[in-house]
């Protein structure tokens, strides 16, 4: 077996997603180690949120107190990537895919990994150079949708990424629109006539 190389991995799923998305798939983790991935993913990702607030408190001087407790972001943060996982293998079914939860799982966390790895280098950016932050912000946001619409078609079995991608942007609101409404209901977030 070849010899893993982080730094090549982590290259290659930003010039060849499709590719590093079957070679995951094909690698066959056990289902425990799935959800192991999905956990270090998000402990890494609440650790870097909190290096973010200290440094933009260090940074601007009226920044709101910090919150040192990451488990309401560690909990969101599985939840959101849970959730993409199965829309990802829901959606992409109902267009004849062929792909299964348990490999959207891990790509998920895969793509995770990969843009929290980014996001660190975006930190050191803003620092050097705070300016960079909105354009910095916006890349990764572009990054991460190439990603999920890559891996959603590989996943799956899909050629035209077009389709994939508008299929993509319609989950995602719907997905926004359904989470609002039983945020309403709920009585979490305010409806729009109070």
């Amino acid at each position: 077996m070849e010899q893993f190389n982080l730094k090549s991995a982590i290259l290659n799923t930003l010039t060849q997603p499709q590719a590093v998305a079957r070679a995951l798939i094909e690698w066959n983790p056990p289902t425990q180690a799935r959800w192991l991935g999905l956990a270090v993913v998000v402990v890494l990702s609440a650790c870097l949120g909190l290096a973010g607030q200290v440094i933009a408190s260090a940074m601007i001087p009226d920044t709101e107190e910090l919150n040192f407790n990451p488990i309401p972001l560690i909990v969101l943060q599985a939840i959101i990537l849970v959730y993409a996982a199965a829309a990802m293998t829901f959606v992409g079914r109902l267009g004849n895919g062929v792909g299964n939860f348990r490999d959207a799982l891990l790509l998920m966390s895969w793509a995770e990994f990969v843009m929290v790895i980014l996001q660190i280098v975006q930190l050191v950016l803003v620092v050097v150079a705070p300016a960079t932050l909105g354009v910095t912000t916006i890349l990764l946001l572009f990054l991460m949708f190439y990603l999920v619409v890559n891996f959603a078609a590989a996943l799956h079995g899909f050629r035209n990424l077009a389709v994939v991608a508008i299929g993509t942007i319609i989950t995602f609101f719907a997905s926004a629109f359904a989470a609002g409404l039983i945020l309403m209901i709920l009585g979490v977030m305010p409806s729009p006539s109070a």
